[in-house]
C-alpha cells in the first residue's frame, strides 16, 4: 500500500490532474501571449538562447528561408513580435493554431516541471524536428496518468530507447509506447484523402514496429493538432484498414489517435479539447489496454 507522503510526492512529480473537471477556457489577450512567450522561452534556459542564435542565422540567408525551422523558437518570436506590434497600436490578428500551441508547450512543461525527466524532456523539446514529437508524448503520457495509469520516461541515449515510454496498466505487465506526430496531421490546410491518409498511417505503423521490442506488448500513439471533423474520421478509418494491411504480431495491440484542438470563442477567449479513439489489432488480446474512446488528455474537455 502507497502511503500518503509517497502519493503526495508522485502527484506532483507527474502533475496528476482530475480528468472530470473540464479546462476553463482561456483568456487570450496580447499581454497573456506575450508572457507566455517570455515564461517559455526563459523555461527552455541556455539552450533557447542556442537554438534562437541558429534560427536566426537560418533567416539570414538570403531570401531562401531554412528547410527545417525550431518550432518552439518560431513559435515565441512570432508571439513577442506580434505583441510589440500591437504594443505599437497596429491591429494585430493573432494566429489562433500558433498561439494554442505556444499554449500548449507552456502547460505541459508546467506540468511535468517536477519529473525527475524534465531536463531531458526539454532538450527533446528544443530539437529541431522534436517539438511536435515531444508535446504529443508529453499529452498523451498526461492522460494515462490522469486516469490512473503509470507511465515512466525511456530517455534517449540511454541504450533502451525502443519506445518513447512504458505504460504500467497493471502490477505484472508493461507496454511500450511509441509517438509519432506527423506533420501532415498538424494543421493542414485541405483535406486528407483516404489513400493519402492509409499510406500516412501504413509508413508510422511499419516505422514504430520496427523500434518497438518484439518480446513486449507495444502500442502506436498517432497524434494530429486542429484536425477538422472530417479529416478526423478519415484519419480513423485509415487507420483500420492499415492495421490490417501492415501488423501480423499479436503483441502489437493498437494505435492511440490523439486529435488537440481549439475552438475561438467570443470576446478573446479559446476553448481547448482532445479527442482520443483506438484502433485495435484484431490479433491482439484485449486486457492490456484502456476502452476505446477513453476521456481526453490532461484537463481538456471532450
Amino acid at each position: 500500500m502507497i502511503g500518503r507522503s509517497a502519493w503526495e510526492a508522485y502527484t506532483r512529480e507527474v502533475g496528476r490532474h482530475d480528468p472530470t473537471k473540464p479546462e476553463q477556457p482561456r483568456l487570450l489577450t496580447s499581454e497573456r501571449i506575450a508572457e507566455t512567450a517570455r515564461w517559455v522561452r526563459d523555461a527552455l534556459g541556455p539552450g533557447y538562447a542556442r537554438e534562437k542564435a541558429s534560427y536566426d542565422r537560418g533567416r539570414g540567408r538570403g531570401t531562401t528561408p531554412p528547410r527545417t525551422r525550431n518550432r518552439v523558437v518560431e513559435l515565441v518570436e512570432y508571439a513577442l513580435q506580434e505583441a510589440r506590434r500591437s504594443d505599437a497600436g497596429e491591429d494585430v490578428l493573432w494566429d489562433p493554431s500558433r498561439v494554442f500551441a505556444l499554449e500548449l508547450i507552456r502547460e505541459h512543461l508546467e506540468r511535468w516541471r517536477n519529473h525527475p525527466s524534465y531536463e531531458a524532456l526539454v532538450k527533446e523539446l528544443l530539437l529541431t524536428n522534436s517539438t511536435r514529437h515531444t508535446v504529443a508524448m508529453l499529452m498523451a503520457a498526461g492522460s494515462y496518468v490522469d486516469h490512473g495509469i503509470s507511465v515512466e520516461f525511456i530517455e534517449a541515449g540511454t541504450g533502451l530507447k525502443r519506445a518513447d515510454f512504458w505504460l504500467y496498466p497493471g502490477t505484472a505487465i508493461r507496454v511500450g509506447i511509441e509517438v509519432k506526430a506527423p506533420s501532415a496531421l498538424w494543421s493542414p490546410t485541405a483535406r486528407l484523402s483516404p489513400s493519402e491518409a492509409r499510406k500516412l498511417a501504413r509508413r508510422r505503423l511499419r516505422e514504430a514496429i520496427s523500434q518497438l521490442d518484439r518480446s513486449e506488448p507495444s502500442m502506436l500513439l498517432l497524434a494530429g493538432f486542429d484536425l477538422s471533423p472530417a479529416n478526423w474520421d478519415v484519419l480513423r478509418e485509415a487507420t483500420a484498414l492499415a492495421t490490417n494491411d501492415v501488423v501480423t504480431r499479436e503483441n502489437f495491440l493498437a494505435t492511440t489517435l490523439m486529435n488537440v484542438h481549439h475552438t475561438s470563442l467570443p470576446n478573446g477567449l479559446m476553448a481547448a479539447s482532445a479527442d482520443m479513439h483506438v484502433v485495435r489489432n484484431p490479433l491482439a488480446p484485449g486486457e492490456y489496454f484502456p476502452e476505446p474512446n477513453s476521456p481526453s488528455p490532461g484537463r481538456s474537455p471532450q
